[in-house]
């Protein structure tokens, strides 16, 4: 007997079956806000995403770096990927291309706002990858058989004209999201459409800053959980 000796044993955090989704949600991403994941993963209030969020921190499945607009962005540790069954995979690096993910991020979730759709729905550049051949054109957000595209700077025009006839090709339409501040891009992709004579029922330019403002109408509470099919 060692009186007085107490011992601690230590518990594994347990993940619901929310929390786990959340980590699939943010490993399809890459990195994303928790207003994102808070409307692909059917939260109805975006301050309990947010302890959610803080639980998965804490207990190191995540981790939070702030974006340019102050917002915590959140990215999977080691621990949430191996959690997920993910053992070989690296860690996400915040780099050049983080502001285009978070945008793919906020567009999937205006899809699940505006058109109901489930993230399940949505195919993104990890699916597509699995399924098409290296160097083929991958769109950055599937659904059905329409791709959307996130441009945020400028290509040459070269390159933008053959991913939009890779898409004219394998879909039956295609969206393009263009900042209002870039008008060369909108240029461009108009003349492209028009020299190639692709028509404006299945080629459309929309203003990603009108996404934004029309996520930011949407109401959060009428945001549904349902269960989804798990990998």
């Amino acid at each position: 007997l060692w009186a007085g000796l107490v011992m601690v044993m230590y518990k594994e955090y347990e993940l619901t079956d929310r929390e786990y989704y959340v980590l699939i949600i943010i490993d399809a991403l890459r990195i994303c806000t928790a207003d994102v994941i808070a409307w692909l993963a059917g939260y109805t209030d975006y301050s309990y995403c947010r302890k959610s969020l803080m639980r998965l921190y804490n207990n190191g499945y995540v981790s939070i770096v702030k974006g340019n607009n102050g917002k915590n962005c959140y990215f999977l540790k080691s621990k949430g990927l191996k959690s997920i069954g993910k053992y070989n995979s690296r860690v996400y690096e915040v780099s050049s291309m983080t502001n285009h993910c978070l945008e793919v991020g906020i567009v999937c979730a205006w899809l699940r706002a505006t058109r109901k759709l489930h993230f399940s729905d949505m195919m993104l550049d990890m699916q597509l990858r699995g399924s098409q051949s290296v160097g083929e054109h991958r769109p950055d957000i599937v659904v059905g058989n329409l791709a959307f595209e996130i441009e945020l700077n400028h290509k040459r025009k070269e390159t933008l004209t053959r991913n939009v006839l890779s898409n004219e090709l394998n879909y039956d339409g295609q969206v393009w999201l263009v900042p209002q501040r870039k008008a060369n891009i909108r240029r461009s992709l108009a003349e492209i459409f028009a020299d190639n004579v692709i028509e404006d029922d299945s080629a459309k330019i929309l203003c990603l800053d009108d996404i934004h403002q029309e996520i930011c109408l949407c109401n959060i509470h009428n945001n549904t959980w349902q269960a989804p099919p798990l990998p």
